[in-house]
């Protein structure tokens, strides 16, 4: 392993990890239930889960009495989260943020195994701070837990090769550390599907296969060698272990739904929800993989979302990559190559190359990786202050106007918005984007003074207080403008009582949460004219678009009772009933 020399490291040891948990504990549930619950994922969801709750149904996942396109182990935690807490936003978010910490914790293990303990405390900073993660860690997602146990899986298999205060040895992975990475992987799989079984061990394959020793005569013109270490490695692995772990945890569950819905929960969400979004599989199945929702992305799309959504760390990350990718090769060039570079790699290389294949493009899809990346940059930023030789000044300053280039980015996201229709003038948001720009000034003043130790603690300062800026006072701001909660209580005014809801063209999941009654999903301004003339206390959201072409099939005006521009969306929603007179309910 890389000998590095030791810091002065005034935090006691079994202090650091403690403290760093309260740090991230701190930014994760700091006004976590202030903003209503934000799109339709996490009002999906939570409506997912209430619906369990209240059914009693702990097997078949539900919205609004349809298949959920998930498998249940999201649904099952926040479920039992509104058991002790009520169905409440903060409720809602509270297994993300459970499962974040958690996140935290095996960061910092894994990069004390690989490296120590200062690179530990860096690493696991970077995670919890870095912008996707602290988003994700406070929304009713998927995303903050298949991280957690991806970063388990990982290192189960890392403990093989890296014992407690021990130099890297090879071997093959025991059998109960097979079992337990199946294990684990078994839960990702009841948290997103097969995709946290084989990325996790598909790295870990690579790297046993990449460390076997190859002969000298194997070349890739006589890749005989090489493949046959690659069914060793294979081998080596356990498979047969991995796959009891992954059958004891997931198997029992998925024999109930497919015995409660005769299959067709795995045709909604194998075949629809899954196996559509790999665009590799278009040759072999002759049918087009179309995006879901449109989410189409661009070359090279993960790339850039892994750079935007790991900001503000990721102004060091294509250094830090690069430097890795040095070292998994042959270290310093005339060396040997570094292992723990090599199982990084691969931990973001696999997400990176296989997710940017799928026809649907989302952010959160390369989200697993972050681990890596923030390890990566820990190790980049500890060798720049131990070692001023081995960074040069004019990386930190690129990294200075990285992050002054991405304070002025945020600053223009309210301005970008209010001009695409999707958020009202709030020029006091703008506000957030001065935190990183004034940090990277003190940051570049500090470098050039050689005080890098100095300049590394104004950029973790600057990258908590971006974190907490952004997502305890912008985030709960722009989350106040959600007008569905306010359009449910002026239908039930409007009503007299509880109204009864229809909804045409606008947030389905939306509506269906913050009503928490049934609501009749419209596909056409028939049906919706249909409706409003069942009675007075017929209600229908629509969009404004909408609003003319239902007054055509009503024949008049339907009466707007309250207007509103869903969060982040274009244009306005109207919640609309028949006309007073015109004889509803005849």
């Amino acid at each position: 392993m890389d000998p590095l020399p030791p810091d002065s490291v005034r935090i006691p040891a079994w202090a650091e990890l403690p403290l760093l948990l309260v740090l991230a504990g701190v930014l994760f549930f700091s006004g976590l239930g202030h903003a209503p619950l934000w799109d339709d994922d996490e009002t999906r969801f939570a409506s997912v889960a209430r619906a369990m709750l209240g059914s009693g149904d702990w097997v078949v996942p539900r919205f609004h009495g349809e298949l959920a396109d998930k498998p249940p182990l999201l649904f099952w935690a926040i479920a039992a989260s509104f058991r002790l807490f009520g169905e409440t936003n903060g409720a809602a978010r509270l297994p993300s943020v459970l499962f974040a910490l958690l996140a935290v914790a095996v960061t910092w293990e894994t990069a004390r195994r690989l490296y120590d303990r200062r690179i530990a405390w860096w690493s696991g900073l970077a995670l919890a701070t870095s912008l996707l993660f602290s988003a994700e860690a406070r929304l009713a997602t998927t995303d903050s837990m298949l991280l957690a146990l991806v970063a388990c899986a990982m290192l189960i298999g890392a403990g093989q090769w890296w014992k407690r205060g021990a130099s890297f040895h090879g071997g093959p992975i025991g059998r109960g550390a097979a079992f337990a990475i199946g294990a684990v992987c078994g839960l990702g799989v009841l948290v997103k599907g097969p995709a946290a079984l084989l990325l996790p061990v598909l790295a870990l394959w690579l790297f046993v296969w990449w460390m076997r020793p190859v002969p000298a005569e194997a070349s890739f013109l006589q890749p005989g060698p090489v493949l046959h270490g690659g069914w060793k490695s294979l081998l080596a692995m356990r498979p047969l272990a991995i796959m009891a772990g992954v059958a004891l945890i997931a198997l029992p569950w998925h024999a109930l739904v497919w015995h409660e819905t005769g299959g067709d929960w795995f045709r909604v969400f194998y075949l629809q929800h899954y196996a559509g979004r790999l665009a590799w599989l278009e040759p072999i199945t002759g049918e087009a993989m179309q995006p879901v929702q449109g989410h189409r992305g661009f070359p090279f799309f993960q790339l850039v979302s892994l750079l935007g959504g790991f900001f503000p760390w990721s102004v060091f990350l294509p250094l830090a990559v690069w430097r890795m990718f040095r070292g998994a090769m042959v270290r310093r060039w005339n060396g040997q190559p570094h292992p723990a570079a090599r199982l990084l790699i691969l931990w973001l290389m696999t997400w990176l190359v296989v997710v940017s294949f799928s026809s649907t493009q989302l952010p959160h899809y390369v989200f697993p990786a972050y681990p890596a990346a923030a390890i990566m940059v820990a190790v980049l930023l500890v060798r720049a202050v131990r070692d001023p030789d081995g960074v040069a000044r004019g990386w930190l300053y690129a990294a200075a106007g990285g992050l002054a280039f991405g304070g002025i980015v945020l600053a223009a996201v309210p301005v970008i918005a209010t001009g695409a229709g999707v958020l009202p003038w709030m020029p006091g948001l703008m506000l957030v984007g001065l935190v990183p720009v004034a940090c990277a000034c003190v940051y570049a003043l500090l470098v050039h003074a050689g005080r890098r130790r100095s300049a590394a603690a104004v950029f973790g300062c600057a990258a908590v207080a971006l974190c907490a800026a952004v997502f305890r006072f912008a985030a709960p701001s722009v989350g106040s403008l959600n007008p569905m909660p306010d359009m449910i209580r002026s239908a039930d005014a409007a009503a007299g009582g509880r109204a009864r809801l229809a909804a045409w063209r606008t947030s389905m999941p939306m509506v269906v949460w913050h009503a928490g009654r049934p609501v009749r999903f419209c596909t056409s301004a028939e049906e919706v004219a249909t409706f409003l003339k069942t009675g007075p206390d017929a209600c229908a959201i629509v969009d404004a678009s909408s609003y003319g072409v239902v007054c055509e099939v009503l024949g008049t005006n339907a009466r707007i009772i309250r207007r509103g521009q869903p969060l982040l969306r274009k244009g306005e929603a109207v919640l609309i009933a028949a006309p007073r007179g015109s004889g509803a309910g005849a």
